[in-house]
């Protein structure tokens, strides 16, 4: 399996890759001679401030072994996968290098690409987290590894008729539900034995919800896409107009999550917001109605004062 994506905070990852405390080791450089995250950051320094538009201008990249794999890889073997990886994904003439970490059950590397070539141009952060997937779906099958999207596919395959179940009752609460909040809507698939609990960023942050059934969960979009956070927001209020977007809300709950511990005070601290928003956003449209009458008299009023 693959993660990439671009970051700006490239010492504080070197430093994080290059740990001793999990065990780290270099499995992998390219045009890199530091011995240190900072020599290895200045290194890479040198190269993109030939590029000052590029704020996010190193690509970390995450490259695990499922926990099913059968063949034994070595760093000689971590390192040639990591070479077609680059070469694959059109890096090779980039610096890069790479940690392979051994505190967790699975073998995972830590891969740190320059996103500035030499030229000063940068690489393209375009779909890099699915270009990235199919990547390391290809030097899989090559290498006789487990393939994370076969494996998903598998998942996806055999949870395929629960899923359909979690949505049929979804479907069949929001539309009997006479007072849509959240509230009453976790209520209600309670009493279809369907578990539904929020999931928070670290932040504190809303971000989605958590569906329990039949000793299987899923994230609310794996079961389907109407069921993602914004899209739930959108059914259960979609009957106010000018209502403000769920994005909206989540500073406010940030600000209270820390003390919540049930999950239905959170929720209810959720529609608390959100009823306070909607009130607001009346109020603010009131104003600006008035607002606008005020100026067509005032215009009026100069215009017959001009004898017009």
């Amino acid at each position: 399996m693959a993660i990439a994506k671009c970051i700006g905070h490239t010492k504080n990852s070197l430093g994080y890759g290059w740990n001793e405390e999990k065990d780290a080791v270099v499995v992998y450089r390219n045009n890199i001679m530091g011995e240190d995250p900072g020599e290895i950051n200045q290194e890479f320094k040198l190269i993109q401030d030939q590029n000052y538009q590029c704020p996010n201008n190193t690509i970390s990249v995450v490259l695990s072994l499922s926990s099913k794999n059968t063949v034994e890889v070595d760093d000689s073997k971590w390192e040639a996968i990591i070479d077609e990886y680059m070469q694959e994904m059109k890096l090779e003439d980039h610096q890069a290098i790479a940690f392979k970490h051994q505190d967790k059950k699975h073998l995972h590397c830590h891969l740190y690409i320059n996103r500035v070539r030499y030229d000063g141009k940068a690489y393209s952060s375009s779909y890099i987290g699915y270009k990235s997937g199919l990547v390391a779906d290809k030097i899989s099958e090559k290498h006789g590894l487990a393939r994370p999207m076969q494996m998903k596919k598998e998942r996806e395959k055999k949870t395929k008729n629960i899923r359909n179940e979690i949505y049929r009752i979804h479907s069949k609460v929001v539309t009997s539900l006479k007072q849509k909040n959240y509230e009453n809507y976790i209520h209600a698939m309670a009493t279809q034995n369907v578990t539904v609990k929020p999931v928070e960023s670290k932040n504190g942050h809303l971000n989605g919800f958590r569906y329990y059934y039949q000793n299987q969960n899923f994230k609310a979009s794996a079961i389907h896409r109407s069921m993602s956070l914004a899209n739930l927001h959108r059914t259960l209020y979609d009957s106010q107009d000018g209502w403000p977007e769920i994005k909206d809300t989540q500073p406010m709950v940030s600000e209270h999550s820390n003390t919540v511990n049930n999950n239905y005070e959170f929720i209810r601290l959720l529609d608390h917001i959100c009823k306070m928003l909607r009130k607001s956003q009346s109020i603010d449209n009131s104003a600006d109605i008035e607002n606008e009458e005020f100026r067509r008299r005032k215009k009026r009023k100069k215009r017959r004062g001009r004898g017009i």
